[in-house]
Formats: C-alpha cells, structure tokens, sequence
C-alpha cells in the first residue's frame, strides 16, 4: 500500500464540493480585485494562526529586491511583494537573477517562473502553534517540473510541499505532503492522476492535518480529489520558528518551478484550523475566476 486513498472523505475536513462557479459569477476584471481579495483575506483568517498571501497589485509589487522601486506596468521583473496578510510576511528574490516576470495580459496577471532560477522566500516564520494547514494555488504548468510552494520539506518536523510533479519529481501528476515527527515515507504524499500533461492550467488546494494523518490534494475545485493517510506523527508545523515559505524551488536552489502563477506571487498559505466549505470555496473561487482554467 503507498498510502494513498481517492476521495476519502474524512471528518477532520469540510465536505468536498465541486465548485461549480461559472466564469460570469466573478468577474475577471480587476477592478474588483481589491474587493475580492479583502473578501478572501476576511474570510480565510478566522481562526487562523497565520495567513500569507502576496496579491499581485500594483502598489504592492517591487522591481527590485529592497522593496523601493514599485512595478507600473507588465513585462517588468518582480523583486518583492507585499504580504496582505496579518502578519506582514513579505516575500522577495533570493537573487537579482531569481526575479520572476509579471505580466498583466487580456485580464489575468501573473509571474512567470521559468524553471532555471526564479525563486521567493518569505522571512523566517514564528511557530504557529498548530497542526494544520492549507495551501491554495492557481497555476499553469509549462513543464514537468518542481515546488510551488513549501518550507524546506523533508528536513525536519513539521514541513510540507505542493509540487507540480509526482513525488519524486517526474511524471505530469501534481503532488502535495506533510508530515509531523515522522519521517518522510510515499504514504505521506498524495499524488494526482497523470492526466496533468503541461502546457495546463489547474487551480489547487492541499489540505494537511498532521494529528488526523491527512493529506488532500484537489484540483480544480474537487474534479479530481486525493488524499494520502500516512502516518505523519506528531507536533505541529514548523514547530521551531526556524523555516520560511519558499515559493518556485526548494529553499530557492533546486526543484525550480516552470510555469505561471496567477493573482498572487505564489499560493496562499493557511495554518489554522481544518478549513470549512465555506473558506475552501472562497480561496478556489479567487484562484478559478483569476487564471485561464
């Protein structure tokens, strides 16, 4: 057994629905992008111990990696973006060469990752003091290829990755996995179908649970619905205080990430309690009226 069950359902989540959301029920101008995000940042923050998320909004985007030179139009290079979150997360360039290109075209925005370089880090995070966590993404896959997002999964307690490749980083499957105390084992990952042939537009969401030994992967608002249930051990995420978000490679050298993220420079990221229907259909509306799905 790899540890891997197909649309278990499981009483530590929300029940999964697939989100029916027409294209004409959000609008994908953004002139309503401030709203939407107020709305998804509100709605996602109750009982939250941290919630990240860097919209990509003119203001709150940088061309250079100290955050003083704003971004004004499409085709610049994004050094640092702005956290809409509590916490004031700040995510920049791990170099001048990992800067990723926004581009703002036919009503979507989005950062290019091109699967060689570019890479952003968060700060150091503080220990959130839970065993739980979502992470919500809106991507175009160009490449098989590597991190979305994650915090320097395996090593150590309390890590996690999403992962535009299976497991060991081949294959056209998306992956996702957390674990506690336990050590890293394939039971602990969830592992799309290989239906995922890149060049593809997917919205995804992964939801882990380190004391219910979960991992859910969903795509495209619960089209395709995995879970992995591993056992992930015990303790929290980031219990130490000592890892940071890494958005489009592994703590920003390899496994770079090829392809675009949409609406915000990399996924939103959760720690908090399990996510209800309510905040898991919020988050993959935002990312379903925001790419080219």
């Amino acid at each position: 057994m790899d540890g891997t069950v197909r649309n278990k359902q499981n009483p530590f989540f929300a029940k999964d629905n697939h989100i029916r959301l027409a294209k004409n029920q959000i609008s994908k101008s953004l002139v309503d992008t401030d709203m939407f995000i107020a709305s998804v940042i509100s709605t996602l923050n109750a009982d939250a111990a941290q919630l990240i998320i860097h919209p990509l909004e003119y203001g709150s985007m940088f061309q250079d990696r100290a955050g003083t030179t704003p971004v004004t139009e499409s085709g610049q290079l994004v050094g640092h973006v702005l956290d809409a979150g509590p916490g004031d997360f700040h995510a920049t360039a791990v170099s001048d060469a990992a800067r990723g290109i926004f581009r703002d075209v036919g009503g979507f925005r989005y950062i290019e990752y091109n699967g060689v370089n570019t890479a952003y880090q968060t700060p150091v995070l503080p220990a959130p003091g839970v065993d739980k966590s979502q992470v919500f993404a809106g991507v175009r896959k160009l490449a098989i290829s590597g991190e979305i997002v994650e915090n320097n999964y395996p090593n150590g307690s309390g890590r996690f990755f999403l992962r535009a490749s299976n497991l060991s980083g081949l294959g056209n499957q998306y992956s996702a996995a957390a674990r506690g105390t336990a050590s890293p084992a394939a039971s602990l990952a969830a592992e799309s179908s290989s239906s995922y042939t890149p060049p593809i537009t997917n919205v995804l969401t992964s939801l882990n649970d380190i004391a219910g030994n979960l991992t859910r992967l969903r795509i495209n608002g619960g089209a395709e619905i995995v879970s992995a249930d591993g056992n992930k051990g015990d303790g929290n995420f980031n219990p130490a205080g000592t890892e940071r978000l890494n958005y489009g490679a592994r703590v920003g050298t390899s496994l770079f990430f090829n392809g675009r993220h949409y609406a915000t420079l990399g996924p939103i990221v959760r720690f908090g309690t399990n996510a209800t229907a309510a905040q898991i259909e919020a988050a993959e509306a935002y990312y379903t009226a925001r790419t080219d799905l």
